[in-house]
């Protein structure tokens, strides 16, 4: 009878085993790889939305047939997907910008102008995207991933596609485009998921303990 009781709670504690380590690969693999792709589709979102604003713009200005031509498959893309206007998704509110045409200008100089957020964090993000991108090359409009000690950042480099107001420089070129660097930080929701291993490993550890008392009576 004890060789039996024995061999089921083998068993449970295998189960259990296998249910930990399904929930902590789902805590430190699967979501922090979904929370990657969410953002990557909200800078995707973002950069398809500006480039809709721009193509509307352009239009009013030009009434060439030829431009028409040229952009008709992308401008028609674009039309049905903002039909119904600009969808919010989960990480829209946490998409940042920042200026770094003058540090990809000029590989010698360390400052990015932050566009959004003046706290110490979002310097610190400023700092470290704008020397990643100073010190690597890197391609227009593809989306990157970067962990450091202060963030765990997704972001993309483009030219400006139009121009806000609020974005101008009175002093700068007219035919120069600026570069901004837009990016998500997800470090504070994937470092949250992460911490629940705690609580995993601990409702765990109870549960064997309970079933191991169970077993023994």
């Amino acid at each position: 009878m004890k060789h039996i009781k024995f061999r089921i709670l083998i068993i449970v504690w295998l189960s259990m085993i296998l249910l930990f380590f399904a929930f902590a690969g789902i805590l430190n693999i699967v979501l922090p790889s979904h929370f990657v792709s969410e953002a990557e589709n909200a800078l995707e979102y973002e950069m398809d939305y500006q480039h809709y604003i721009s193509n509307s713009n352009d239009e009013s200005e030009d009434d060439s047939s030829d431009y028409y031509e040229e952009d008709s498959n992308e401008e028609s893309t674009l039309q049905k997907k903002f039909e119904s206007g600009y969808q919010d998704s989960y990480f829209t509110s946490d998409i940042y910008y920042i200026d770094v045409t003058d540090a990809l200008n000029d590989k010698n100089t360390s400052e990015g102008n932050s566009l959004v957020g003046s706290n110490s964090t979002s310097l610190k993000s400023t700092y470290e995207l704008t020397e990643w991108v100073k010190n690597h090359n890197i391609s227009e409009e593809q989306i990157y991933t970067l962990q450091t000690d202060n963030g765990y950042y997704v972001f993309t480099v483009y030219e400006e596609p139009q121009n806000y107001d609020y974005w101008d420089d009175a002093e700068s070129d007219e035919n120069d485009s600026p570069v901004y660097l837009m990016y998500i930080n997800i470090d504070h929701i994937v470092k949250y998921t992460r911490s629940l291993n705690w609580l995993i490993s601990a409702i765990f550890l109870c549960a064997i303990v309970v079933m191991s008392i169970i077993a023994y009576r």
